[in-house]
């Protein structure tokens, strides 16, 4: 059973995940090599990966 004190943090952890949510995705995008020097390109990187558009 959830104490009223660990009831009262959900909103904090919650609204604390949804900022560093853009940045794990930058990061993820980074390690896919989705992110190149000369420009940011999705579509070309989508296919490399296999993924479909």
């Amino acid at each position: 059973m959830l104490r009223s004190s660990q009831i009262n943090a959900i909103p904090a952890f919650q609204s604390e995940s949804e900022s560093l949510a853009p940045l794990l995705m930058l990061q993820i995008l980074h390690r896919l090599a989705f992110i190149q020097p000369q420009c940011w390109s999705i579509e070309s990187s989508m296919r490399m990966q296999g993924i479909d558009l």
